[in-house]
């Protein structure tokens, strides 16, 4: 099933904020084959149900022109179709760049030596080091934008 909107969400008008206008440009669902039971929170997905949604985001300049695609798939499990991800060997992310010379880079996760959920341990890392910036914020609200990221420092500097 694929559907294409032109709707706006919460997080496309707070990078529109930064980038200029983004839409969601494309939104497409994958189903699961067969009902599969997630083991950190027990969730039961059935058969046929949705599994799978790849979230296409585009900004534009003020005069319309395309310059930005955001591409993000995201999965309760791999291998909802020969379009999906289909293992944990291929990258978690692709990076490309079209231009002259054109770019192209493929990362990925894999657990470390705790055997931890590597995704789950980058997300916590990110939220822990967000904390000495939040606390030092101004009273109120604020999103993304309005509080630096934190950066990376080497051991010992």
């Amino acid at each position: 099933m694929s559907l294409t909107t032109r709707q706006r969400c919460s997080c496309a008008s707070t990078s529109a904020r930064g980038l200029g206008e983004t839409i969601i440009s494309g939104k497409e669902y994958a189903v699961t084959p067969v009902g599969v039971v997630l083991p950190a929170s027990g969730l039961d997905v059935p058969a046929g149900t949705v599994a799978g949604v790849r979230w296409t985001f585009t900004s534009t300049t003020d005069a319309g022109v395309p310059f930005l695609h955001v591409v993000n798939e995201q999965t309760v499990v791999l291998g909802l179709g020969a379009v999906w991800r289909m293992s944990h060997e291929e990258p978690s992310w692709t990076v490309e760049i079209h231009g002259d010379p054109a770019i192209r880079c493929q990362l990925a996760i894999h657990p470390g030596s705790s055997g931890a959920d590597p995704a789950a341990g980058l997300n916590a890392a990110r939220a822990v080091n967000f904390i000495p910036r939040l606390s030092a914020a101004a009273p109120g609200f604020a999103s993304v934008l309005d509080v630096p990221a934190p950066r990376g420092f080497l051991a010992g500097s």
